[in-house]
């Protein structure tokens, strides 16, 4: 006979297991449309002194999307193997917010690109795990390479003027922090859900 909590873990870690997979694939769609992008604007829309002007990120954006694409892929042959170790989503995470916040800093920080808003796009990916510990984990690393991009481009932190404004770094960590417990409550919500559905299933068995 099983316990409302094991009913939960049990269905937590295949869902898990499911959304982790979609993850991967909204992972890798993200990447291929972001980086047809920026292939656009650069063999597009600039004309030949805008793409010598732009070929340095150019360059590092392939190099950065291309890794990301590659470890997204590594990712997937592991998950198709029907290996899911419990530490796959935390390492997969913290690769998804390296790389984000490399290509922030690369792309002169957060006050030269939107590439910032994807943090949230990251969290919500935790999300679709089902593990409250994981988005604990989520909120608090994005908030950490949105800070480590501030700091690529704005070295020194006690001066007077900061080239991302102390008030933007504000909104932006008191937004993901909400952003992750938001998320977070809609996770414990769905365990509640399912204990309290088990435990109805149960009562009208024992009747």
């Amino acid at each position: 006979m099983t316990t409302p909590d094991r009913d939960w873990y049990i269905v937590r870690r295949w869902q898990s297991y499911v959304a982790e997979m979609r993850v991967v694939a909204l992972r890798m769609a993200a990447i291929v449309v972001c980086y047809g992008l920026q292939l656009w604007r650069h063999l597009g829309l600039l004309d030949e002194a805008g793409r010598t002007a732009n070929a340095d990120f150019h360059q590092l954006a392939t190099l950065i999307a291309c890794g990301w694409l590659f470890l997204s892929l590594a990712v997937w042959l592991v998950l198709l193997r029907k290996w899911f170790p419990p530490a796959l989503s935390y390492v997969s995470t913290a690769v998804d917010v390296a790389f984000l916040s490399a290509l922030i800093a690369v792309s002169g920080g957060p006050t030269a690109t939107q590439l910032d808003t994807f943090y949230f796009f990251i969290l919500i990916l935790a999300g679709l795990r089902f593990d409250l510990p994981l988005v604990w984990f989520t909120t608090l690393a994005c908030m950490a390479g949105f800070m480590a991009s501030v700091g690529a481009v704005d070295k020194l932190w006690f001066d007077a003027e900061h080239t991302v404004p102390v008030i933007s770094q504000a909104i932006t960590l008191v937004s993901l922090g909400g952003a992750g417990i938001v998320v977070g409550q809609i996770v414990r919500r769905a365990n509640d859900l399912a204990v309290a559905y088990a435990q109805r299933v149960r009562k009208e068995g024992e009747v």
